[in-house]
């Protein structure tokens, strides 16, 4: 990637990412609902036992919780935010989370020993990323044979494909809302075929894709493109070949 190339750093916005967890909370995710969220948390293996887990964009340290909870031997949540590795380690303090370490790291420049990882938990990380065919390729490196991913992102359809090179340039502005509450975030406009591309690169098997409608996100009015693509959320579950 060369320097004019736009980094996480560039549309990752931590103040954004803090409103947000301030909204939801601190409370573990429970498996309740027909959501995407709920969905993901169906595909945690309830018994972690001896597996070494990575989660990736941990923010507050939600899903790690949950992971540690299943038995983990190790859960390492990773953000790019300060405030966020800040609040997950005094969660990690508070209920005494012996198995997860807390590491602050762009995912961009992650370094992972290679099959030093079981699962990778990704939920609303990979769409920040430029370099999503790298990332995912790291990812994959660092799982050991029949290593699993879970992942949560958003994807996008190309109403007008002509409009597909210039929108790629660069991010999409977009507006999450959370209860009552609304945040400015953006994301890459990646396909369902870039993410299975990158997958199939990666040496990675899709066990499972479904589609959610993006009931809580929207594209911010005067985006130039706004009427050639349309959001959407996608659960992933793939396991290394």
């Amino acid at each position: 990637m060369d320097e004019t190339d736009p980094k996480i750093t560039g549309i990752y916005d931590k103040g954004t990412v803090e409103q947000y967890y301030a909204t939801v909370g601190k409370d573990v995710v429970k498996e309740k609902g027909e959501g995407a969220d709920a969905f993901l948390m169906g595909l945690i293996p309830q018994y972690l036992t001896g597996r070494i887990v990575i989660d990736l964009g941990c923010g507050n340290g939600r899903y790690a919780e949950v992971m540690s909870s299943r038995g983990a031997k190790k859960v390492t949540g990773i953000d790019l935010s300060e405030s966020m590795t800040e609040q997950a380690q005094i969660r990690k303090v508070e209920k005494q989370l012996d198995n997860v370490e807390i590491v602050c790291a762009d995912m961009d420049s992650l370094r992972l020993a290679s099959g030093s990882v079981d699962l990778v938990f990704a939920r609303f990380s990979l769409m920040y990323t430029v370099k999503l065919a790298q990332v995912v390729t790291s990812l994959s490196q660092a799982l050991s044979p029949k290593g699993e991913m879970l992942v949560e992102t958003s994807v996008v359809d190309f109403v007008d494909p002509t409009h597909e090179t210039e929108v790629k340039k660069s991010s999409v502005p977009l507006e999450l809302k959370v209860g009552e509450t609304s945040v400015q975030i953006e994301n890459f406009a990646y396909s369902m075929d870039d993410y299975l591309t990158a997958f199939h690169q990666a040496g990675l098997t899709v066990e499972v894709s479904k589609r959610f409608p993006p009931h809580n996100l929207s594209i911010v009015d005067g985006y130039k493109f706004k009427d050639a693509i349309k959001f959407g959320y996608v659960v992933f579950k793939l396991v290394k070949e």
